[in-house]
């Protein structure tokens, strides 16, 4: 049996807090505790001590979920974090309606990052982690989250893009999605980031209608066929407007210097 190294207890609560990274917490604490081999007791004092501390908090759906504290001991503001609080139940019924998987992103400089996801509930899916990031000019995250950048924006973006970008897409594909998002409020990504992954997203606007993240919908090609594009789509966009609505809700001036540095 390979030997624990560093203290075994700190070793313990950082696999904890990966696997809630990780979207790997969403069921009960028992289960998290057999899945990490970890004693019930001692998992339940691990998660108690990083809700006290803020790092974690219980999903509203079942499980837990990262929370606040620990993006402002990362960052210096709770910018994500709010975002992430309030993204957390509208992006997990999206995903228990759909039976997709489902992300939040934000923009960082020229690339597309995950913040929060919830799993498809099928045994087959799509799945991805928090903190992966990709170039914006990949995949419909990229195009929710350009839909208010100006031309030339976008011709510097593929300007700077590897020639890897194109391999599955041509630059008018990736025009299209910006294009699709700013004229419906969706826009999809079909095979242009990788053949057996496609994708629906739709930006998510802060108070002063400024597109501050995407919110996004994963599966395979079959997902998403022409006859349920409709409705998945209205979905999305029901999603998106409940987390808006759930931002533009919050007051104060620390809620609006948050949403000033959400982008």
């Amino acid at each position: 049996m390979k030997r624990m190294s560093g203290i075994p207890v700190l070793v313990k609560s950082v696999r904890v807090l990966r696997a809630v990274a990780e979207g790997r917490a969403s069921g009960s604490m028992q289960g998290l505790a057999r899945e990490l081999k970890i004693a019930p007791a001692t998992c339940h004092r691990i998660l108690r001590t990083l809700i006290d501390e803020d790092f974690v908090r219980p999903a509203s759906l079942g499980g837990y979920t990262l929370s606040g504290g620990l993006h402002e001991l990362a960052g210096g503001d709770n910018s994500r974090g709010l975002l992430i609080e309030v993204a957390d139940e509208p992006l997990r019924e999206l995903v228990a309606k759909t039976r997709l998987a489902g992300k939040v992103s934000i923009r960082r400089g020229d690339e597309a990052m995950t913040v929060a996801r919830a799993e498809s509930p099928r045994a087959m899916a799509v799945s991805g982690r928090i903190g992966a990031s990709f170039p914006l000019v990949f995949g419909s995250s990229g195009g929710a989250l350009l839909a208010d950048a100006a031309e030339n924006e976008l011709d510097r973006l593929i300007g700077g893009a590897d020639v890897a970008a194109w391999r599955h897409q041509t630059r008018e594909d990736f025009r299209h999605r910006v294009a699709e998002a700013r004229r419906r409020g969706v826009c999809g990504d079909w095979g242009g980031y990788h053949p057996h992954v496609h994708a629906l997203s739709a930006p998510i606007r802060s108070g002063d209608k400024r597109v501050a993240a995407a919110i996004t919908l994963m599966g395979l090609p079959g997902d998403f066929d022409s006859s349920r594009r409709a409705v998945l789509s209205r979905r999305l966009l029901a999603a998106a407007r409940s987390i808006e609505r759930s931002l533009s809700g919050r007051r104060g001036a620390s809620t609006k210097r948050a949403m000033e540095t959400i982008q």
